[in-house]
């Protein structure tokens, strides 16, 4: 996907794996632009995404039940650095390739 976004944001994820995240992430990865459209409840990923980021905001192609999600996803290849934890809210930043201009 090429569509960059236009300034920093933070997303949310619910993650059941959170060892996963120190591996290099090869594939889109969902995330919500809202705490409250995370789906199985609460966030424990709050996502630093830089602006030169790629991805997509789907929500305009979700299927109606899925609206709420508010959801977008990262392009693929890239890596999530672990800036802290508040709380049992995990605070990462993404870093790599998804977000190299090409």
């Amino acid at each position: 996907m090429k569509n960059e976004l236009q300034q920093d944001i933070i997303f949310y994820r619910k993650e059941y794996y959170v060892k996963d995240l120190e591996k290099p992430i090869n594939k889109f990865f969902s995330t919500s632009v809202t705490t409250k459209g995370v789906i199985g409840g609460v966030p424990n990923l709050a996502i630093k995404v830089p602006k030169e980021t790629f991805g997509a905001y789907i929500e305009l192609l979700s299927h109606i039940d899925y609206k709420k999600q508010r959801e977008f996803l990262i392009n693929s290849g890239f890596n999530l650095d672990k800036i802290s934890d508040d709380r049992g809210l995990l605070i990462y930043k993404v870093r790599g390739e998804s977000n190299e201009t090409k």
